[in-house]
């Protein structure tokens, strides 16, 4: 699985930051994100962190195997 990123903007004026979303690709977002919108906004108006997704498998055990590209569990 490719890298994930977590998206906030950060032009709001009551909270530091405001979480937009969780993407594999900022560019093909933000390009989406504005298709819908009056005002273009642009990279330099956002914060994007990568993230570490850990998924559980049935039995309660974690699996690292999407977030860091091997296979198995841990």
């Amino acid at each position: 699985m490719s890298k994930l990123f977590n998206v906030y903007f950060k032009g709001c004026t009551d909270i530091e930051r405001n979480y937009e979303g969780t993407t594999d690709n900022f560019k093909l977002w933000l390009k989406k994100h504005n298709e819908e919108r009056d005002e273009q906004e642009l990279e330099d108006d956002f914060e994007v962190e990568e993230i570490c997704l850990v998924l559980f498998d049935e039995g309660g055990r974690w699996n690292y195997g999407y977030t860091y590209g091997h296979e198995g569990g841990r």
